[in-house]
Order: structure tokens, then sequence, then C-alpha cells
């Protein structure tokens, strides 16, 4: 398994437009509401560059300048890299989730309920409050560097589409931080199914329903009747 995702992760590196490509990347900016001038640090270009950055280990922003090939500066692309929006990352990561689970058919190995789970740190503000909550790398003295946060998640196996969104909302609207993770109802896996995702302009022009069905059914064949 290791070796796998070590070539998965080579490949991507070698050519991330072949993974993500630019269209999909400015579909997802117009959605988000976003505009830009076309110009090196795109919004292409600096998605690319920053999916470089994560699988380089987080690398610096001078050293990932050289990896992606920019003519601009450090400083360029951290600024172009703020003026993403989150929503438009957002749909990136929906949509290549939703990709990448479309080949996997199996949430089970052996019977079992598997997870991948994931762990990274990142560095926040040098607050007081946040160096006492967290606190910092033992490789640093004390006042010398920033707090550490480690985090470790934990991904259900089955592909996320084919979770049942009823019922994960109502497990949502009780959980907790002390609620155990449970059995999310699955799918059935139907890969031709497609429902289109949109509203009805016009509202229905019928009267609320105010009083029983038999009624209303007594009314409509009294008047068939009279007519």
């Amino acid at each position: 398994m290791s070796g796998s995702i070590v070539q998965a992760v080579a490949r991507i590196k070698r050519n991330v437009s072949e993974f993500l490509t630019a269209e999909s990347i400015r579909q997802a900016c117009r959605e988000a509401g976003h505009t830009w001038r076309e110009r090196e640090l795109g919004p292409a270009a600096t998605v690319w560059a920053f999916m470089l950055q994560v699988l380089y280990g987080n690398t610096s922003c001078a050293h990932v300048v050289r990896l992606a090939g920019l003519r601009s500066s450090a400083e360029a692309y951290c600024a172009a890299r703020a003026r993403l929006p989150l929503a438009a990352l957002q749909r990136l990561l929906e949509r290549t989730t939703r990709a990448a689970g479309g080949s996997c058919h199996e949430a089970r190995w052996l019977g079992h309920r598997t997870f991948f789970a994931d762990g990274s740190g990142c560095s926040m503000p040098d607050t007081d409050e946040l160096q006492n909550h967290f606190g910092q790398s033992g490789q640093q003295r004390r006042g010398c560097g920033f707090p550490q946060a480690h985090l470790l998640a934990m991904f259900d196996a089955v592909p996320i589409q084919r979770l049942s969104f009823v019922d994960a909302l109502r497990w949502l609207a009780e959980a907790s931080t002390r609620t155990p993770i449970l059995a999310l109802r699955v799918n059935p896996a139907r890969p031709q199914r497609l429902e289109p995702r949109v509203r009805k302009r016009r509202p229905k022009e019928f009267p609320l329903m105010k009083s029983p069905r038999r009624q209303l059914r007594e009314r409509l064949l009294a008047k068939r009747v009279r007519a």
C-alpha cells in the first residue's frame, strides 16, 4: 500500500495539471464569485503551485516558486494564494474526492469497517493563550518559536457520495466530541445514477391543504357531478 501511494504522489508531482485541469479550477472560482486578471499567477497556476507545496511536505514559498517554474517572487505567490477563495478550494476538494471515490465500491475489508488515518500539524500565532494550550516544538527554546497544533483525521473508506445525506445530517445535529463514530447508512453503488440539483422557478399555484384528504375528494367529486 505504501509503495502505491508513493508512486501515485510522484506521478502527481510530475504533472499536477493532468489531475486538476485549468478549466476546472477556473470554473470553481467562477462559481465561488471570484474575479481575477489573467496573469502569470492566475487561479490555475496558483492552485497548482499550492498542490506542489503540500505534496513536497509544506515546503517554503521560495522553493515552490522554483518547483512550479514561476517567474514571480515568493511574496507574489503568497499574495496570490491568499486571494484564492475558500469556497473554490472546497468545491475542488469535493469534486476531486467524488472522482477518486468513483472507482471504489467496497467499504469493508474482511467484513470490518475501515478508515483512512492522516496526521498533520500547523503553526499558529504566538500568543500566550495558544502557547499555554498547544505548546511548541521541543527543538525550540521557549519564547523563540510558534505554538504547534497536531491534527489526526479519520476518513471512512466508503466513497462519500454513497453515504446517506439524511443519516449524516441527523448524526451531525446531535454530535459532540464524546459522540462515538456511528456506522452511517450506505446507499448501494449506482454508477449510472445522475440527479440534477435544480429548483423550479415557478411555485405551485395550488392552495394549502387545510382539510382532510377525504373531504377534499368529496368536494372534487361533487363538482364533477354538478358539471
